[in-house]
């Protein structure tokens, strides 16, 4: 199953709200986010999701417009190279 990294961004106003909505979407998802409040002010999660349409249920709707989504998998170095012999 494909990862993604959310990186979810907020102003100091909206902090708190931003906070109280992650853990509205449940504990165990808001204990998987990192916080960088108060500078600057984003939360970041990684986790596994069929596709980019089921990672965005991570990212409360008020921010989803803010947010970036980041498709992540690891590779061997040789998949590392092999993908950079075709460029």
């Amino acid at each position: 199953m494909p990862h993604f990294v959310i990186e979810s961004t907020h102003t100091a106003e909206e902090c708190l709200e931003a906070h109280d909505q992650v853990a509205a979407l449940g504990q165990e998802l808001f204990s998987q986010y990192y916080w960088s409040c108060p500078c600057p002010h984003a939360g970041w999660v990684m986790l596994e999701a069929e596709d980019a349409r089921a990672a965005q249920a991570a990212i409360p709707n008020a921010f989803r417009r803010a947010a970036r989504l980041i498709r992540a998998e690891k590779l061997t170095l040789e998949q590392l190279r092999a993908a950079h012999s075709n460029l």
